[in-house]
Parts: C-alpha cells; sequence; structure tokens
C-alpha cells in the first residue's frame, strides 16, 4: 500500500527507513551468528586476552569481551563461561608479564620478589582483605 499521509488503523502502521520515507512496517531483524561453543569460546579468549593486557578489572575485561561479540554479532555465551574466559585470559596476562619482569631481573632479586609476593598475598589473607 503506498504512502498517502494518513493512516486507516494497526494495519497502516509504517517507519521512516534511512532515506526517511515510509517503509513496511516491521523491518527484518539483525542476523545474529549462532552459538557454537567451540568458535564463539575461542574468539571471546582471543579478544579477553587483548583487553587484559591493557585492563585489569575483569569487568572491565567482560565489559569490552561482550562488546566485540555483540559488534560482530555473535550470540553471548552464559555469563559464568564469558567469566571464566576472561579470568583466564587475565591470569595468562599477569603471569606472561611477571615472567616477562623476571627475565629481566637477576635470579636473586626474582626469588626475593617471589618470596616477597607470596608474604603479601599471606598477609592478605590473614587480614581478610579479598
Amino acid at each position: 500500500m503506498p504512502f498517502t499521509g494518513e493512516t486507516q488503523g494497526p494495519k497502516d502502521l509504517f517507519y521512516l527507513g534511512r532515506e526517511g520515507l515510509p517503509c513496511e512496517a516491521n523491518p527484518t531483524p539483525p542476523q545474529y551468528k549462532a552459538y557454537d561453543a567451540a568458535k564463539t569460546s575461542e574468539l571471546a579468549r582471543i579478544w579477553a586476552l587483548e583487553v587484559a593486557t591493557t585492563k585489569e578489572a575483569l569487568p572491565d575485561i567482560i565489559n569490552v569481551t561482550l562488546e566485540y561479540l555483540v559488534k560482530e554479532r555473535y550470540e553471548l555465551p552464559a555469563f559464568s563461561v564469558l567469566e571464566r574466559i576472561c579470568q583466564a585470559a587475565r591470569a595468562d596476562v599477569n603471569t606472561r608479564y611477571y615472567d616477562q619482569l623476571c627475565g629481566f631481573l637477576g635470579t636473586e632479586v626474582a626469588s626475593a620478589l617471589t618470596i616477597f609476593s607470596a608474604l603479601a598475598q599471606g598477609l592478605m589473607v590473614l587480614a581478610g582483605a579479598p
């Protein structure tokens, strides 16, 4: 039915398209890529590793990874799956940074740093810090 400028009821509902001209009601929804556990998880892991190199907080890593998945139109995995992927990515990046730092230091300084880190974690547990 061509647009005449007046509506006669619900069947004549329309919206304005990109050109500002009336279009048919109910445009086709955007197409999403179906959830594939292996493929989606691998892409999320790659993106989480990339984000974890610049962000430390887990919620930030999760948010940016979610943004990538939505931008690429992937169906989202369960939050617990995404959380585990992001935690693992953060741990991998932190381990890589630690190994790189220890590579620059001598063995005596690196062992002292390891002892200091273990002592600091023990004190945090005793103090009840998260």
